[in-house]
């Protein structure tokens, strides 16, 4: 089945056509009139969020081919990539086949997937310590240097709302003993 392409002059799209055997995943992005087209069979019961990612493998060595832009953390926007990692560890065995996935299924560049490794090995001995009942909590920090063009968290520069700290600090003193008596009663 041949789709119908949108009429902008810029534009991306994705779709899931239902096959006999499956679903067959069709991403295509059209940019200053240069059109790319990536497509992809699926299983039938892929779900949701792995059909998010598939959506994203397709679509984004487009837009790198088409602007020219290469992110070093690659499709990790907004996201914590040292939890991914060790996710990515914690499933395949192997920090060197998770770093392998690192670079190759999320597009990471080799110096921030050795970046999130080095980490990782610091961070590791801290969670093989921890007792398992033993929670994690983040605490967001919202003030930084600068903000990042790719930040999607909630965050100002220190420069233009760094008046606010002394405030925040109090409100996270308060958090923390509330989250405290929570977790004591846990």
């Amino acid at each position: 089945t041949e789709l119908e392409l949108p009429t902008e002059d810029e534009y991306f799209s994705a779709v899931v056509l239902p096959e006999a055997d499956g679903l067959h995943l069709v991403c295509r992005v059209n940019i200053n009139g240069e059109l790319r087209r990536s497509e992809k069979n699926l299983s039938v019961d892929t779900p949701n969020n792995v059909l998010d990612r598939e959506i994203s493998g397709l679509s984004y060595p487009m837009f790198c081919e088409l602007t020219g832009i290469q992110p070093a953390w690659g499709m990790l926007t907004g996201i914590r990539p040292v939890n991914l990692l060790r996710k990515f560890t914690e499933r395949t065995g192997s920090l060197a086949q998770a770093a392998d996935d690192f670079r190759h299924i999320w597009y990471v560049t080799d110096e921030k997937t050795q970046l999130a490794a080095d980490i990782l090995t610091v961070q590791q001995p801290i969670f093989d310590a921890a007792p398992k009942k033993s929670i994690g909590i983040y605490v967001s920090i919202p003030f930084c240097p600068t903000r990042c063009k790719y930040c999607s968290f909630v965050s100002n520069s220190v420069a233009q709302m760094g008046k606010l700290i002394p405030e925040y600090n109090q409100c996270l003193y308060r958090e923390i003993a509330l989250v405290s008596q929570i977790v004591d009663d846990f």
